[in-house]
């Protein structure tokens, strides 16, 4: 595409800035709706069941690290059902120790979001309050994380080993316009600071040529991991195998649209994919 100045613009370089957001996910989700951003935000049941699991885990861990008087101990944890005791200490500083007794018990169940205790304790009390904010808003990581999902649909490039700067290509100029809208109307609507810097990369051969070594150093890690994932042998369940050769074709199809848009052959890296997923049906067909 050719911008106002006359210049051929091949993508963008893409980085965001979201600090001390607080959002209820409602909220939130609106925001996408009123953007016209296709995103799932999860709201079915399993889901739910999920964001309660954390939201819950998350006030245990800060209630935990931020007190010295009580003790916040594990007694059983499995996805049905988590039980904790909660622990006072006692310092005698006459006879030089320490004490503690198992003050009471806390019990929370994710299916139905049910967090009891059965006697009153300051420790369940500050819990229960940083669940019920926690299980209800997104904070700054939780939409990090979504941007980072969004534009995975973009055909996206990380442009550092770290992250944090990607590529994404001048097709997707209508979703990138959509994005910034976004974090524009959060920071608006939010306790926290937000924006998407856009830079336009122009259709020269350096832009090409950095875009191609990002593309290229990203795609080797995937493909060195998804060997040693198979000569490790790390998943068992053939459903996991499948979902692979699923992600393998996307992969295929990555390289397609950027061996076209950055004039470059990957024959050979279509056929590394091609080979692992003819060991993963071996595999699966045992």
């Amino acid at each position: 595409m050719t911008n106002a100045n006359g210049l051929s613009v091949i993508g963008y370089f893409l980085w965001w800035s979201v600090n001390s957001v607080k959002i209820l996910r409602n909220a939130f989700a609106a925001l996408l709706r009123e953007c016209d951003i296709d995103y799932d935000m999860g709201d079915d049941a399993e889901h739910i069941v999920s964001l309660r699991r954390a939201a819950f885990l998350k006030a245990v861990r800060e209630v935990k690290m931020g007190n010295k008087k009580f003790l916040v101990r594990k007694i059983l944890k499995n996805k049905d059902n988590y039980i904790f005791g909660l622990v006072d200490e006692s310092v005698d500083t006459k006879d030089t120790n320490l004490s503690y007794y198992h003050s009471a018990t806390m019990t929370f169940v994710p299916e139905t979001g049910d967090l009891t205790c059965d006697f009153d304790h300051r420790a369940f009390h500050a819990i229960k309050e940083r669940y019920e904010e926690y299980k209800d808003h997104m904070n700054s990581d939780d939409v990090r994380a979504v941007l980072l999902q969004i534009i995975s649909q973009y055909h996206r490039v990380g442009v550092r080993r770290r992250g944090g700067i990607y590529f994404v290509p001048e097709d997707y100029k209508v979703q990138v316009g959509k994005v910034e809208k976004l974090l524009e109307m959060l920071d608006a609507s939010s306790e926290g600071e937000c924006y998407l810097a856009v830079a336009p990369q122009i259709d020269v051969e350096s832009s090409k040529r950095a875009i191609y070594k990002a593309f290229m150093a990203g795609l080797r890690d995937k493909i060195a991991s998804f060997n040693e994932e198979f000569d490790k042998g790390s998943m068992t369940r053939k459903s996991s195998w499948e979902k692979r050769i699923v992600e393998y074709k996307d992969l295929r199809d990555e390289i397609d649209f950027y061996a076209d848009r950055l004039s470059f052959q990957a024959e050979d890296l279509k056929d590394q994919l091609k080979n692992l997923g003819d060991k993963v049906r071996a595999k699966i067909a045992k």
